[in-house]
């Protein structure tokens, strides 16, 4: 971020001011426990300094530099001679470390971001002259990076064409998170909506999304700044990035889901405020610049703000009620959703924020008011800064969970149970058991440690995966559409069938929050919820089939859905039997796996290729002739091998478009 304002001709203390209110903004210090979203967010400004000396350096140099032009007719960018400008008007390796940059966001693992910053890049390119040949550059750009990182993308794309998102998601699944209009007031006042006064607590998907006062007054500075390009860009980006992260309280939102290509497949329209922090952190920086040209102590509306949210803060000292039933229509999704008695208890909190913020804003219009007056107007920097990063810390300092390292490492009883059976199994929690850990209480979030042995009692989703335990389920951004649709339909079953396919899943152990009693099951321990009400029951299945087994008969159902249900049936004998899609070949018996049937497996008899079956809706199936046989399954994806040949080549074209000017100049020579 300090490069980027740098390359913009910002002043020193612009650009650490804008530093720190991207490095420490609501949206960054809340990704921190999304690793995906973090790694790929923070390449955003280096990706646009790039743009920018692409785009500007083709404004100025390519009218001036033509194709072919010798090296001692060279042109000046920024009062710096450039020797790179060749046929498209820039330097080959502004445009290569773009692709690298480009493919290294989409590498950090959330595609929502890449999409949005290529968005961006069109819109910011819309303000410059040339707008076609800078898409066009873009869509090349765009395009390399993919195909550099191919290796990973292809196997990326065949897992969504065979996950839920194959066919977009519906308008209600890709906007739950949207972000009201009224959720703009905690830019201002941290923590306006959350339902206790813990902070990471909140109903919406970022933790915060507070910047601290200062760097907001000073993004309103930005509106006295000289360069009317930027700021166009910047406000009117500013703007439709809210209107994105709004979704479906926009109607801007609903077009662009249904005509731009890819945009069904994004679930979080709140992940656009990525652009709102880097946006804001950029007006900061460009407003400080522009207050020291034109502030001479007239600028007064932070008093005049500051003002009323102290005397809102001392009104709802005195008259809590009265506070509380001001701002009470502003929480409808909250009380639809039952959270009044949580809204009373932080009203206090708020009323308590409400003049924190009020005193920082006063606070900001002394120095700016001060910093007017002064003949050396950066020396008021020495409070200015301290006063920054102090308000950002009192709202944001407890925003993310830390624990001691042994503390993580706590066992369970339950998963000390589990370790110690050696053979191959699956587990499987009931739905009751992980909707408790998706909902944490505030007590659980205090007494973490308690909480983490009761959560890995449960055996919920991934814990497992600490002790190399195997589950029949799992927490994915994206899951795999048939995996989704079998435990759907094993979660709607309360009968003994529903337990009968949990033998054939390989499933040994159950976990449920109540007893029951179904032949075969065997209570191995009953524990009580170390916090909360409730208990955690283990039984084992003394029934569970091994993961592969052998039948000796077949049935084929060309439609899935009769198969589907065939297959939850009284008539369907697992044990003996399976469910084809197709005619098999002869043979006198199938091994059936019970492992996911998906691209990219081999199977091998004795040495020679076999061709897999879907059996059972969604798993593997080998034919065999009678007697002994040695069965080797091997993953060797045709994704992964055309990927691998694509980026190796994206490489190679790559370094001969950084060389080729060298080249090209050797040969003249």
């Amino acid at each position: 971020m300090y490069f980027y304002l740098s390359g913009k001709g910002l002043s020193y203390w612009a650009r650490i001011i804008g530093s720190i209110s991207f490095a420490f903004s609501g949206y960054l210090l809340s990704v921190l426990h999304m690793p995906t979203s973090l790694a790929s967010v923070i390449w955003l400004p280096l990706i646009l300094l790039y743009w920018d000396r692409i785009i500007i350096k083709s404004e100025i140099l390519n009218p001036c530099l033509p194709a072919g032009t010798a090296k001692s007719e060279q042109c000046t960018y920024n009062n710096v001679r450039s020797t790179q400008c060749w046929d498209l008007g820039f330097g080959n390796w502004d445009l290569i470390i773009l692709i690298i940059l480009l493919a290294v966001m989409f590498l950090g693992g959330e595609p929502t971001i890449f999409y949005g910053t290529i968005l961006f890049l069109i819109f910011y390119a819309a303000f410059y002259p040339g707008f076609f040949r800078s898409f066009f550059v873009l869509f090349f750009a765009a395009l390399a990076s993919l195909c550099l990182i191919a290796v990973q993308l292809f196997p990326f794309l065949e897992l969504s064409m065979n996950s839920v998102r194959a066919g977009g998601l519906s308008f209600y699944e890709a906007t739950q998170w949207s972000m009201s209009p009224q959720r703009i007031l905690e830019f201002i006042i941290p923590f306006f909506y959350h339902m206790t006064s813990l902070p990471w607590a909140s109903y919406l998907w970022l933790k915060s999304l507070y910047m601290g006062v200062f760097p907001l007054v000073l993004a309103g500075g930005a509106f006295f700044m000289r360069d009317k390009k930027m700021k166009k860009i910047l406000f009117l980006g500013l703007i439709i990035s809210l209107v994105l992260a709004m979704g479906k309280y926009t109607p801007i939102y609903a077009l662009l889901f249904n005509f731009l290509p890819g945009f069904s497949q994004i679930r979080f329209p709140a992940k656009f405020l990525f652009l709102t922090a880097f946006l804001l952190s950029v007006l900061s920086a460009y407003g400080y610049d522009a207050l020291r040209e034109y502030n001479n102590g007239k600028i007064k509306w932070p008093f005049i703000l500051g003002a009323v949210l102290i005397l809102f803060s001392l009104a709802g000292y005195l008259m809590p009620e009265w506070f509380y039933s001001f701002f009470r229509p502003l929480f409808g999704e909250e009380i639809k959703a039952g959270f009044e008695p949580q809204m009373h208890a932080m009203n206090m909190r708020n009323i308590v924020n409400f003049g924190i913020s009020g005193v920082f804003l006063v606070l900001s219009g002394m120095v700016l008011y001060f910093s007017g007056k002064s003949a050396k107007k950066e020396n008021i920097m020495i409070f200015f800064l301290p006063l920054i990063l102090f308000d950002i810390y009192l709202a944001n300092f407890n925003l993310n969970l830390s624990i001691n390292a042994s503390d993580f490492q706590v066992e369970s009883p339950n998963i000390n149970l589990l370790i110690k059976d050696k053979e191959k199994f699956r587990v499987m929690s009931s739905p009751e058991l992980i909707k408790r850990s998706v909902y944490e209480t505030s007590d659980e979030s205090i007494d973490y440690r308690s909480a983490l042995i009761s959560i890995r009692d449960r055996v919920s989703t991934n814990q497992n995966m600490l002790y190399k335990i195997e589950s029949a389920q799992a927490y994915e951004s994206i899951h795999g559409a048939d995996q989704e649709a079998l435990l759907c339909r094993i979660y709607a079953i309360n009968d003994y069938r529903g337990l009968l396919i949990l033998d054939m899943l390989n499933v040994k152990y159950l976990l449920t929050p109540y007893p029951f009693f179904a032949p075969g099951y065997r209570l191995l321990s009953r524990r009580d919820e170390l916090i909360r009400e409730g208990s955690i029951f283990l039984y084992q299945n003394m029934n569970v089939m091994p993961r592969q087994y052998e039948v000796s008969s077949f049935k084929i159902f060309k439609d899935r859905k009769m198969l589907f249900d065939y297959m939850f049936s009284d008539k369907f004998n697992f044990r003996k039997a399976i469910l084809l899609e197709e005619e098999p070949e002869k043979c006198d018996r199938f091994l059936f796996v019970s492992e996911s049937f998906y691209p990219g497996w081999r199977a091998y008899v004795d040495g020679k290729e076999a061709k897999i079956y879907r059996a059972n809706y969604m798993f593997r199936a080998v034919p065999l002739s009678a007697g002994p046989h040695d069965v080797k399954f091997i993953y060797d994806p045709v994704s992964v091998k055309a990927g691998a040949l694509i980026s190796c080549a994206t490489l190679l074209g790559l370094i001969t478009f950084a060389l080729y000017p060298k080249m090209k100049e050797n040969k003249r020579s």
